[in-house]
């Protein structure tokens, strides 16, 4: 076994270590794991460049673990080269290595402690390893655009589409997502927002309290269905009203399970033609304030009979009958003229159909201070007549048919009046010929036609009602 004389000497006998190639080795060994035993060989006169090296096998921490002696070179005998490079101390511990295997390794713990030095050369070649990391990089990202490929597909709602895809993975995008076209999903996920997205118009967007919230939503095809699982609708909004616009006619039903409540607490509420927009001005508005129901229809309708509605004409005043004459028949006078104005809306507008067309007369004419009490030739009744003069005749008591009869006088004295004659009756009379001839055609007039075998005069107070009634 042959030894060499000095540790120059040594190094110069192993290719790895020798210091003329020791600069250019200190690359190499960054690739493999045995590169540090060459480190060693830089720790020798220039043991600093040598260090540069080894800082690159740093890789092995092993290497510390066998830092004694020679057999320490393999990973942290390089890191005691190093401290040879801060000063001469270091030069000798690794020549205590050649003279004695043993010994070699108590002095490579010295070395240890000048591990302060081999910082500096560490840092160059760390440099040296970045650039190669980047080349790999660059591979990969060439071969990260290959799951968007061309096909073609059926969207969820049978549409047919074409252009590129990609399958078995999620697309995350972290931004603004821009499509000009439709969007044709299984779902769609909101997150919640404090407050909708500005710039945007009519945005569809969640808010914390998780309500679907959007200025407009349209649902335009006509077999739409819009189906609420839910107990109430709210409307939170203090200033505007809620409007609900149908074109057609707006059904609520909720005969399959219970009844339709419209509360509108203290407020009117109208239900009917209320812009007046068909001309009707057709409406039914309740008010709670004044506990009542204000009904404006020209025909109210039950099971096709006509409800009643009542106007009544009341006057008092005097007439007197001239007798113009004798012989049979008596000659009737027109005693008594008078208004009788019922509104036309009742009688005299257009509807589609009014229930009845006829109207209950009743009738009570009280006659006092009379002439000639007892007359047996008593004999009235009325008629209307519109302003066009065309006549509209009772059907029980007319010209015809007259109310008479002969009563005989009362003896009773009032305080005030006296010699009383009563007429009353019930009749009915048929106003259709007045229906769609306008408010134009109205009042009616109401006259009183009367005649007796002589001359009478009185003062009386009449009382006139018609009642739109049925006739069955």
């Amino acid at each position: 076994m042959s030894y060499s004389r000095t540790y120059s000497e040594y190094l110069g006998a192993r290719r790895c270590c020798n210091i003329s190639s020791a600069g250019p080795q200190g690359p190499q060994g960054v690739p493999g794991a045995g590169g540090p035993i060459g480190f060693q060989g830089a720790t020798g006169p220039s043991g600093g460049a040598q260090g540069v090296t080894g800082a690159t096998g740093s890789t092995g921490a092993t290497g510390a673990t066998g830092s004694q002696g020679l057999q320490g070179v393999t990973g942290a005998t390089g890191a005691q080269g190093l401290q040879g490079v801060t000063g001469a101390t270091g030069s000798a511990g690794l020549q205590g290595v050649i003279g004695a295997t043993g010994a070699t390794g108590a002095t490579g713990s010295v070395g240890m402690t000048g591990a302060t030095g081999a910082t500096g050369a560490t840092g160059s070649v760390g440099i040296t390893g970045s650039q190669g990391a980047t080349g790999a990089t660059g591979a990969q990202g060439a071969t990260g655009g290959s799951p968007w490929i061309p096909m073609n597909g059926l969207g969820i709602t049978g549409g047919g589409y074409t252009g590129i895809g990609v399958t078995g993975q999620d697309v995350l995008i972290y931004g603004n997502l821009l499509v000009t076209g439709g969007i044709d999903p299984i779902y769609l996920a909101l997150t919640p927002q404090a407050s909708g997205p500005t710039g945007f118009t009519n945005p569809l967007w969640v808010d914390n309290s998780g309500f679907l919230r959007s200025d407009k939503i349209l649902l335009s095809v006509g077999t739409d269905t819009l189906t609420l699982d839910e107990t109430s609708i709210t409307h939170s909004n203090t200033t505007n009203p809620l409007s609900i616009t149908s074109n057609q006619n707006l059904i609520l039903d909720s005969s399959s399970n219970g009844g339709l409540s419209l509360n509108s607490g203290i407020l009117t509420t109208d239900i009917g033609d209320v812009n007046n927009v068909g001309g009707k001005n057709c409406i039914i508005q309740i008010n709670p304030t004044s506990d009542q129901i204000n009904l404006n229809a020209l025909n109210v309708n039950s099971y096709n009979y006509s409800m009643p509605i009542c106007f009544t004409r009341e006057r008092s005043d005097n007439f007197t009958y001239n007798f113009n004459g004798t012989g049979v028949p008596q000659t009737m006078e027109n005693v008594y003229t008078t208004t009788f104005a019922i509104p036309a809306e009742f009688v005299a507008l257009s509807p589609t159909s009014y229930t009845s067309s006829n109207w209950k007369i009743n009738f009570a004419l009280n006659c006092y201070n009379c002439t000639n009490l007892g007359d047996k030739g008593l004999a009235l009744y009325i008629v209307f007549e519109d302003q066009s003069t065309n006549l509209y005749t009772p059907i029980t008591y007319n010209l015809n048919t007259p109310y008479a009869l002969f009563q005989t006088a009362s003896s009773y004295n009032g305080v005030i009046n006296s010699a009383f004659q009563n007429f009353n009756w019930s009749d009915y009379v048929d106003f259709a010929g007045l229906y769609g001839t306008t408010s134009s055609n109205l009042p009616l007039n109401m006259r009183l036609y009367f005649a007796a075998d002589n001359a009478f005069s009185c003062t009386f107070s009449i009382n006139v009602s018609l009642t739109r009634t049925n006739v069955v």
